[in-house]
Order: C-alpha cells, then sequence, then structure tokens
C-alpha cells in the first residue's frame, strides 16, 4: 500500500468528549471510597491525584505524598483495581503513582528548551532522524546544540563528518563544543577511537554524563538536542536527573516489534513527569527504481497504532531512502549538500512542526495552541495542538530533586502494573566466573554493535534453524531494555514453575526461551541500575529450570553495557556471533564489539552481514538498502570468520511480528536456507572450540582476562 494511502491516525478515533466522559465517571465512582483516618473521599484529600483515560486505557494515579505508608497506598491500588476492572468503557486499567521529576535543576546557564530524541528500539534512524532535526532547526535561525548521548554507539561525528578534540576554555574548567554547520556538537566519538569499544558501568555512565551537562561551554542556545540511546537505561535517567527536559520526541518502525519497546519508552518518560512532544515514524518503505513497486521493509503502520494507542501527534512518517543512508556514511547531511532534494524537505517539515509544539517558532503556531491538563500530566509544558492539525505529514511528494529516582519495577499482574520493591529481598546469586550451567553444553552470544541490525531476528531463525538439524536449543533474551525475543517466537505468556519454584522457559517452534517480556506487562519499562541487571540476568541463566541443551544463544543488546559486562564476565562462554548490516555506522560499532570479545579472549565464531539488499517481490530487482561497504573485510581484518550475507526479506519481518520464524514458515525460502548454511558453520565453529583446548590452558591467557577485568574494576 503507498504511504500516502496509508490511514492517518485521527486523534478523534480517541473521541476526546468521550474520554472526558469517562475520566469523570470514574472519578465520581472513586469518590465513594472514603478514608477513615482523614473524613475525606480518597479523590477530595488527593490521594487519587488523577485519572487519565485514552482510548479504552485508563490509568489512575496515586500520589505517594498522602499516603502515611507504602501498604495503604498499596492497598487503595487493589481497591480501586477491584471497583474499576469491569466498569464499562474500561479495556485496559493501571494503578500506579503519579509522575515525579527527578531533574536537579529547572534550567541549564544559557539554554532555552531541552528536548530528548529517544527509540525503544536501536537502528530505527533515531540519529538520523536527531542531527537532520538539528540542522533544520539551525536552518530556521535557532541557535542549536546537539548532545550525542549514545554512549556506546555514537554516531553523530560519522553522520555530521565532524573529527577532532573538544578544546577547553581559557580556566581549563570546560570544553567547548565542536561546531559543523551552525550547529554546536558535543560527542563522546570526539574522544575514542572508532575500533575502541567504550566499557562503562552504571556509574561511570552517570559520572560521565553529569559532566556533559555541567562541564560543556555551550554559550548561548535556543535549542539543545539529546540523542538518546535506544531502550530504557541509566543513560535515561541521568538525563532526565541532569537537564530539564521540556519533552521527548520518540522515533520508532513501523513493525509490531519496534511498537512495543517503544512503548516501554514512553512509559518510561511519563513517570518521569516528561512529555511527549510526537512520533516519528521512520522506515516507512521503499520504492523500485524499476517498477515503482513499494514494499515495506519493516511492517507497517505502526507509528499510527501508536499514536492511537498513547494520543499522541504522529509528527511525520518517512520512508527508507538509500540515498540518505548513503549520505548519513559519507558525513554529507543532505540539508546541506543537497538541501533540494525530499529527504530535505522531510526535515524541514518536521522541524516546522517541533519548533511550533515548542513555542520556538511563532509563525508555525496555530489558534487554538491548547490542551486539556487532566489528559496529559505536566502538559504544561508542551502545548498540543487540535486534532485536525496534528495528523501527520506524509513524505512521499511535582518536581523534587532526589538522588535516586523513584521508579518502581513493574511485574505482571493481570493488566495491570504491580509496582514493588526495587531493591532485592535477598542477598545477590551470583555465579562463579565460569561456572557451568546445568544441562548446558555451549552458550554462544549473538551481538551488535549497532541496534536495529536483525540481532534478535537472527537469534531467533538461527535457533530454529539449529533445531532442524537435531540439537536442543534454548534462547535467552537479554535484551533487557528492549526484549523481543517472545514476539517472535510466539511465547509471550505468564512461565509456569517448578517443584522448587524455579521458572521453566518456553517452548516455541521447539526453541525454550525465557524473556523478560513474560514476566513484565508489554508497555512496562525497565529501569534497573547495574547491580539489579546483574542479579536479574543470573536469575535468567542459574535460577531457571532449563533442560539439556547442546546450544543456548544469548540474545545481547547492543552496545557495551552493563548486561554485556556482567554475562561477559560470569557466563562460560563458548563462543559470539557478531551480526551487522554493510552500513558504515553498523561496522564501525561491530568493530569495537570484536574489539571487546578479542580483549576478554571470547572466540568470534562468525560474523553475518544482515539486510545487504532486498530483492523486489514483482519484478526481482535486487536493490541495496546500504552503501557497499565491505563486511568482508572488517572480517579479515579482525581475523574473523565471515558466515555470509543476508538480503532483507519483508515477509520474515511479518512473520517475527505475528510470532513465526522464517525458518519455520517458510523453510524452502532463500533466506531459510542461508540460515541453515549459517547453522552449520556455527557448529563446526564449536567443534572446533571445542578441540581447541591449548587455548584455555595457556597461562598468558589467563594472566590476561584476569588483568583486564582488575582495570575495570580500578576504574
Amino acid at each position: 500500500m503507498p504511504l500516502s494511502q496509508i490511514a492517518a491516525p485521527e486523534r478523534s478515533r480517541n473521541d476526546p468528549d468521550a474520554d472526558a466522559r469517562l475520566e469523570q465517571r470514574l472519578l465520581t465512582i472513586l469518590s465513594q471510597i472514603q478514608d477513615a483516618a482523614h473524613g475525606l473521599d480518597v479523590v477530595t484529600d488527593g490521594q487519587v491525584y488523577a485519572v487519565v483515560a485514552t482510548g479504552g486505557a485508563v490509568r489512575v494515579l496515586l500520589d505517594p505524598e498522602r499516603f502515611p505508608s507504602e501498604a495503604a497506598q498499596s492497598a487503595l491500588a487493589e481497591t480501586i483495581q477491584t471497583l474499576l476492572a469491569d466498569e464499562p468503557g474500561v479495556e485496559r486499567l493501571v494503578v500506579k503513582p503519579r509522575p515525579r521529576s527527578i531533574c536537579l535543576r529547572s534550567e541549564l546557564p544559557g539554554i532555552s528548551r531541552v528536548i530528548g530524541v529517544h527509540s525503544g528500539k536501536g537502528g530505527v534512524g533515531k540519529s538520523t532522524v536527531a542531527v537532520n532535526l538539528a540542522l533544520a532547526l539551525a536552518a530556521r535561525g535557532l541557535q542549536v546544540g546537539l548532545l550525542d548521548a549514545d554512549v556506546h554507539g555514537p554516531s553523530a561525528p560519522t553522520l555530521l563528518g565532524i573529527e577532532g578534540r573538544m578544546e577547553t576554555t581559557s580556566d581549563g574548567t570546560r570544553v567547548r563544543p565542536l561546531e559543523r554547520h551552525g550547529l554546536k556538537v558535543v560527542s563522546l566519538g570526539f574522544l575514542l577511537p572508532e575500533t575502541k569499544a567504550l566499557i562503562w558501568r552504571g556509574p561511570l555512565v552517570e559520572r560521565g554524563l553529569a559532566q556533559l551537562f555541567t562541564e560543556v561551554d555551550w554559550g548561548e542556545l535556543d535549542l539543545l538536542l539529546i540523542d538518546l540511546p535506544p531502550g530504557t537505561s541509566d543513560v535515561h535517567l541521568e538525563a532526565a536527573r541532569q537537564a530539564p527536559l521540556a519533552g521527548i520526541l520518540t522515533v520508532t518502525a513501523p513493525g509490531q516489534v519496534a511498537v512495543d519497546d517503544v512503548r516501554r519508552g514512553m512509559e518510561m518518560f511519563a513517570d518521569l513527569a516528561v512529555p511527549c512532544l510526537g512520533i516519528v515514524e521512520n522506515l516507512a518503505g521503499l520504492v523500485c527504481g524499476r517498477c515503482g513497486t513499494e514494499t515495506a521493509l519493516f511492517g507497517a503502520g505502526g507509528g499510527a497504532e501508536l499514536a492511537t494507542l498513547t494520543g499522541l501527534p504522529l509528527l511525520a512518517r518517512l520512508p527508507f531512502d538509500a540515498a540518505l543512508a548513503e549520505a548519513s556514511d559519507a558525513g554529507r547531511p543532505p540539508l546541506v549538500a543537497s538541501p533540494e532534494t525530499a529527504a530535505s524537505a522531510w526535515f524541514q517539515a518536521l522541524a516546522g512542526r517541533v519548533a511550533g509544539r515548542l513555542g520556538l517558532d511563532q509563525a508555525d503556531q496555530p489558534e487554538g495552541y491548547a490542551m486539556r491538563a487532566r489528559r496529559t500530566v505536566s502538559a504544561e509544558a508542551v502545548p498540543v495542538q487540535s486534532p485536525e492539525e496534528t495528523g501527520p505529514m506524509d513524505c512521499r511528494a511535582d518536581t523534587m530533586p532526589r538522588t535516586e529516582p523513584p521508579i518502581p519495577i513493574p511485574v505482571r499482574s493481570g493488566t495491570s502494573q504491580a509496582p514493588i520493591n526495587p531493591e532485592p529481598d535477598t542477598a545477590p546469586r551470583y555465579a562463579e566466573p565460569g561456572e557451568p550451567i546445568p544441562g548446558v553444553r555451549d552458550v554462544v552470544l549473538v551481538a551488535s554493535g549497532k541496534g536495529g541490525v536483525g540481532k534478535s531476528t537472527v537469534t531467533v531463525n538461527l535457533a530454529c534453524a539449529l533445531r532442524a538439524q537435531g540439537l536442543r536449543v534454548g534462547v535467552l533474551d537479554a535484551d533487557l531494555y528492549g526484549p523481543s525475543i517472545a514476539r517472535m517466537l510466539g511465547t509471550d505468556t505468564e512461565l509456569e514453575q517448578d517443584a522448587s519454584g524455579r521458572a521453566i522457559p518456553a517452548v516455541g517452534h521447539g526453541v525454550h526461551s525465557l524473556s523478560i517480556a513474560q514476566r513484565i506487562p508489554p508497555e512496562a519499562a525497565l529501569v534497573w541500575k547495574g547491580p539489579l541487571v546483574t542479579q536479574t540476568l543470573m536469575d535468567m541463566v542459574y535460577g531457571v529450570a532449563w533442560p539439556d541443551l547442546d546450544v543456548l544463544l544469548v540474545d545481547l543488546p547492543p552496545g557495551t553495557g552493563d548486561v554485556q559486562l556482567s554475562l561477559l564476565e560470569r557466563l562460560p562462554v563458548s563462543g559470539a556471533v557478531l551480526v551487522t548490516t554493510p552500513q558504515r555506522l553498523a561496522q564501525v560499532d561491530a568493530e569495537r564489539g570484536i574489539a571487546l570479545f578479542h580483549e576478554l579472549d571470547i572466540p568470534v565464531l562468525g560474523v553475518i552481514e544482515n539486510m545487504s539488499h532486498l530483492v523486489c517481490p514483482r519484478c526481482g530487482e535486487s536493490m541495496p538498502l546500504f552503501p557497499d561497504a565491505d563486511v568482508r573485510a572488517l572480517a579479515r581484518r579482525r581475523h574473523v570468520p565471515y558466515l555470509g550475507r543476508l538480503p532483507l526479506d519483508p515477509a520474515g519481518q511479518a512473520l517475527a511480528d505475528t510470532g513465526r520464524p522464517l525458518v519455520e514458515a517458510l523453510p524452502e525460502s532463500a533466506a531459510a536456507r542461508i540460515f541453515q548454511e549459517f547453522a552449520h558453520q556455527l557448529r563446526a565453529a564449536l567443534e572446533r572450540e571445542a578441540r581447541a583446548t591449548l587455548r584455555e590452558a595457556d597461562p598468558n591467557t589467563r594472566a590476561a582476562h584476569a588483568a583486564f577485568w582488575e582495570r575495570l574494576i580500578e576504574d
């Protein structure tokens, strides 16, 4: 279906008047609950802070400061859940504490407004959107800064074609941003060689980000854009703590997996009292240059669905553009190198909408620029346009500072979120480094430096291919902040337990799998710090009733953070498989990942080149999706096996959204046969590693490994 024919998510589909009537009716019902201690009902007393309805989704927000204890708050939450669960019009009910800002300061000196650009899933083009949006806003006469806070995958230097080191001020207390195309830019990429992985645990991340906010001489700015990493992590908490965010811009791909992840991120920012400015759907489709057929590369309609679910405007729908990808790899932004192109027009239009929503461009503010405060918490910071003015542009033709954020850990409990104490009740159960997993022969990590390269899709289909060859296979979804394995395998159900209380991995398509998504509601965000991340991962590995397995594939999150370090330090890893696309940005991050594995003496079993090209389903034309950067050359340079290249199969993407792996659903397809070949090569590599006992016996190797962890602990 052409992009121009995709229905816009009109906000009238969530009738504001109907929502308001439902909110008022529910408030009336709740006012019948009396608090004996105060002699008032819970609404008048302020224990019920607000009721927010969007379509059939209802959130009842409680004010923790109005309760004498957590037990009293939990008791009221249970009462409300029972009272409203069966009310007409309530399709999904969440009872939770009201949003609370954790920001330490009301302003950053010299900076008028700060916004974040966020995505739940990596690889959706978030950084490309952030960089080009910043340039388009600067072209409107605004003074704009860009902070590249994607600490494990900084890409602003590449996208802008900017190199060099930031200079210090005359007094030596701050650094000055580099400038390019009228944009002030700060990135850790200026401090890090392309082949060096940034190996920081949570405390170092927090300290480094705090310095980026407090020790940079930005000068006078109308707007500072923060390019945040995908997911929900320490970086997002620290950004919300250090900067008074006026809002976030959410970037998603059209597929259901991306929508699942971005909902978690939006929920996290809502809990932090940071409003969402709107949604950008990227990578919406690709038009064949020969026959004109448009192919939905990563599903369809995700942005519209997200707008409908949240009641937020879909600000833009951007198609996949191979020329834009090539320009990005070369550091030539279209707004500068080719301002007459369609891509330039897309970002200029998006910039106009964002500037208008922030009040930075008075000419773009329409009449009736207002909103209902009860419908979006902290909405006074960001006015919302009327439904008629918020259709997407179709781009084809309370504030108390706290030292620790009050983020509840959600657990699956029917259709509500049940907050529990984020502190563990018992001491963390840490395994000894290299302790075998009972019944598991080989542990293989599936990794990527950059998000969105298809790592999880490769993991699921590789698991199915190994199972088809007679192996007993399991998958551990270690991507805590963007879990997608359960959806792809169709195992998004609550887990059963054995007699000892251990979780039993779900079985889908003959593959045993475990994911945090099986334990939390689909929209719940995990915002955990290092120690709790480590404990959770060890529980998922050693506290689970894994059956006897020949291979356990571990789907890692992108980058080099707490999750990777915790698993690399403790798991008995047999080897790792790296997934990358031909895009230079992805290869730079993949090379950092290879360097990390080599430094830890973990064998890299091979590199898979994903999304190498697309074959038009109508005329058979082979279309490259990214500039032809040679992944084979990367493998040769790093002395690792090149397993092969895999085309992007839109049918496989659609199947993944419905829990049907391509290898199972289309076993005779070209992509399925390639996965079978990957499985053969992986088995051969594992057999070679099993015979390579000299490597493990080498005392020099073990000493180097131990020295690495000692240096990391000292840092």
